[in-house]
C-alpha cells in the first residue's frame, strides 16, 4: 500500500509537470511579438507552415500554427515547442513506466530499473527547462521566440564640426564650419560670464542684508576701539552667536565669489585652447585673433596657448575654491580636479598642433625604414625621423604643467 500512494504521487507529479510545460509552450505560441523575417526561401514547403493566407490564419486553420508565417525563424520556433512539448510528453510516459515497474515489481533489479527510468525522465526534463533558462538569460527573445536575428540596430553618427573643419579641402566651406565652431566657443564664453556674473550677484546680495551689515559695522567700530586700547562696550561688541554668523556670511559671500572668478579663468582657458586648434585648420595667411596665425605655423599658436593657459591655470591656482566647468549647469568642481582636465585639455591641443606643423601624426615612426638604393645597390640605413623629432621638441617646449 506504501508503494502504491508513492506511485500515485508520482504521476501526480508528472502530470502537473506536464501541464505546466504545455502552459509554458502554448502561452509562447500565443505571444504576439514581431520575429525579423530572415527572408528565407523554402525550395519545398515547411512542415507546420502550409499554405497559410492572411485569411485562415484569422479563421485559425488546423493545419496552420498561431501567428506563422513561412520563413526559418518561424520554422525553428516551431521545432523547438514540438521539441519541448514531445520532452514533457516523453517524460511523462517514462516517470509512469518506472512507477509501474516499481509497483509490480518485487526483485531488486526490477526496483533499480524503474528508479533509473524516473531520475532518467526528471533530468530529461531538468535538461530541456534548463536550456530555456539559458538561451532565455543569454536573450529575452531567444528564450521567448527563439529569435534568431542577429541584426543590429543602425546608429547614425554625425560627423563633428572640428572633424569637418579638418578634412574639408574647399576654402570656403572650412570658412563656413569654422564660423560655426567659433560660434561655438563665443556662445559657450558667453555662458560661462553669466553664470559667473549670477555667482557675483549671490555674493553681493549676502552683505546686502541690513542684519549683516550692523554686524559687520560693529565689529569694525570694536576692532578700532580694541587697537586703540580702549575698552569695548558690550552693545557694540559681537557675541559668539553673532561672531559665527557673521563668519558663516563671510565664508558662503567668499566661496561664491570664488567660483565667480574661477569660472572666468577657466573657460578663457578653454576658449583660448579651442581657438588656437581651430585656427590651425585654416590657410596659412589667415590671421584670426591676437597671437594666432594659423596653420602657417601652428608652433607659435601652440607657444602661445601656452603662455595663456598657463596664466590662466595659475590664477585658478591662487583663487582655489571652486568652478563651474560647466557654466549652463548648477554643479560646481574643485580647481585641482579642474586644473587636471585643463592641463589635459591644453596638452593634448599643442599634441594636435605640433603635429599639424611638422605633418606628421601620433603613429608616425620615429625610425625611417633602412633601403636599398637603386643606382649605387647600397643599403641605407634606418634613420631617426627629423619630422617626428621636430614634433618632440615642440611638445616638450610647448606642454603646460
Amino acid at each position: 500500500m506504501k508503494s502504491a500512494s508513492k506511485i500515485l504521487l508520482l504521476l501526480s507529479i508528472s502530470t502537473l509537470f506536464f501541464s505546466m510545460q504545455m502552459v509554458v509552450v502554448f502561452a509562447q505560441a500565443n505571444y504576439k511579438t514581431a520575429v525579423p523575417t530572415l527572408n528565407y526561401i523554402p525550395l519545398t514547403p515547411l512542415p507546420f507552415t502550409g499554405d497559410c493566407a492572411p485569411e485562415d490564419i484569422a479563421a485559425k486553420k488546423t493545419h496552420c500554427l498561431p501567428t506563422t508565417v513561412p520563413n526559418l525563424g518561424r520554422y525553428l520556433r516551431g521545432v523547438y515547442m514540438l521539441g519541448v512539448a514531445l520532452a514533457g510528453l516523453f517524460a511523462v510516459f517514462s516517470i509512469v513506466s518506472g512507477g509501474f515497474t516499481l509497483l509490480f515489481t518485487d526483485s531488486i533489479l526490477g526496483h533499480s530499473e524503474g528508479k533509473t527510468k524516473i531520475l532518467h525522465a526528471l533530468g530529461g526534463l531538468l535538461i530541456v527547462y534548463s536550456s530555456y533558462i539559458l538561451m532565455n538569460q543569454i536573450n529575452p527573445q531567444l528564450g521567448r521566440d527563439l529569435n534568431l536575428s542577429l541584426a543590429l540596430p543602425r546608429i547614425s553618427v554625425t560627423k563633428g564640426l572640428f572633424s569637418q573643419l579638418s578634412s574639408l579641402s574647399d576654402a570656403s566651406a572650412r570658412t563656413e564650419i569654422y564660423k560655426q565652431l567659433m560660434g561655438e566657443v563665443i556662445q559657450n564664453t558667453r555662458d560661462a560670464n553669466t553664470r559667473a556674473t549670477s555667482e557675483d550677484a549671490v555674493a553681493r546680495k549676502i552683505f546686502d542684508d541690513p542684519a549683516i551689515q550692523a554686524l559687520v559695522r560693529r565689529r569694525e567700530q570694536a576692532a578700532d576701539l580694541a587697537s586703540q586700547g580702549e575698552q569695548v562696550p558690550d552693545g557694540v561688541g559681537l557675541t559668539a552667536g553673532e561672531n559665527q554668523i557673521l563668519d558663516q556670511a563671510v565664508a558662503e559671500s567668499d566661496k561664491h565669489q570664488k567660483i565667480a572668478d574661477n569660472t572666468r579663468s577657466y573657460h578663457l582657458a578653454v576658449s583660448t585652447i579651442d581657438t588656437q586648434v581651430h585656427n590651425s585648420m585654416l590657410p596659412g595667411d589667415t590671421v584670426i585673433a591676437k597671437g594666432s596665425v594659423g596653420s602657417g605655423n601652428p608652433e607659435s599658436s601652440a607657444s602661445f596657448l601656452k603662455e595663456r593657459v598657463g596664466g590662466y591655470i595659475a590664477a585658478l591656482e591662487e583663487t582655489g575654491g571652486d568652478v563651474a566647468t560647466d557654466p549652463r549647469g548648477v554643479e560646481t568642481q574643485n580647481t585641482t580636479e579642474a586644473i587636471a582636465s585643463l592641463v589635459t585639455k591644453a596638452n593634448d591641443a599643442v599634441s594636435v598642433l605640433c603635429n599639424k606643423q611638422y605633418n606628421t601624426t601620433p603613429d608616425t615612426p620615429a625610425i625611417t625604414p633602412g633601403y636599398k638604393n637603386p643606382a649605387t645597390h647600397l643599403m641605407i640605413p634606418p634613420t631617426e625621423s627629423q619630422a617626428v623629432i621636430n614634433r618632440n621638441r615642440c611638445v616638450e617646449t610647448n606642454s603646460v604643467n
